[in-house]
């Protein structure tokens, strides 16, 4: 079978990748071939072995495997936690009511903070079936902002917590076990994100990265957003 021609025109790929990336999105069906036109011949590569992978994240037991990478994430979750109950504590406290308590909520809102961006640099450096896991793991839905940046409170009850946590603030998940074509979905989109990168921010696609990292795709979405207007 030949080869998949490359879409010549910068402008034309850059304006039909983003029409792409909508699509999947909406849950339309895009074909590879449509895809691999607006690939280079590495980005193909790439998202050949992408999609080869798919299936890794299947159950065992009923379960997907626990990344052990969240592992930072949750450590600065519990930091941020005592953090919060030393402020509540203290501010129970007559005696201790009328002393300054500020830097403690300020402490706790400022690991909180370092979280969410831990976070995003979680979710954006893993690969597509790595990053399906990661959200299997977390509590809750994630929430965005228009920028693409990770976006939640900067308290107990709004962080993500662990898959199953016991503390009062977890929520009960509702996030199921990505299917193959929800795992193929989710790679069609970060191939095109990724190709978009590279057109649209070459300087920042080609920084080195280590071997198994991807395009920091937080930084994609705030560049789509300022190529629309």
């Amino acid at each position: 079978m030949a080869p998949t021609p490359l879409l010549k025109d910068p402008l034309k790929r850059v304006a039909r990748l983003r029409a792409l990336i909508k699509r999947v999105e909406a849950g339309e069906h895009v074909q590879n071939r449509d895809i691999n036109m607006l690939l280079t011949d590495t980005e193909r590569e790439q998202f050949k072995r992408d999609l080869s992978n798919i299936g890794d994240i299947s159950a065992v037991n009923g379960s997907v495997q626990y990344p052990s990478d969240l592992d930072s994430y949750f450590k600065l979750i519990g930091q941020a936690d005592r953090a919060y109950s030393e402020y509540h504590r203290k501010r129970s406290n007559k005696k201790q009511r009328k002393r300054p308590m500020k830097s403690h909520i300020e402490t706790a809102e400022g690991i909180y903070d370092r979280a969410q961006e831990r976070l995003g640099e979680l979710l954006d450096s893993a690969d597509p079936i790595i990053k399906q896991a990661m959200i299997y793991w977390l509590d809750r839905p994630l929430n965005y902002s228009a920028e693409g940046t990770l976006d939640f409170g900067l308290d107990p009850s709004s962080v993500p917590r662990k898959r199953g946590s016991r503390s009062q603030y977890a929520q009960k998940s509702s996030v199921g076990i990505p299917n193959k074509h929800e795992q193929k979905r989710l790679i069609k989109i970060d191939a095109m994100m990724a190709a978009r990168l590279a057109m649209i921010a070459p300087k920042l696609a080609k920084r080195p990265m280590k071997a198994s990292a991807q395009p920091d795709l937080t930084k994609l979405r705030a560049l789509t957003t300022l190529v629309r207007r």
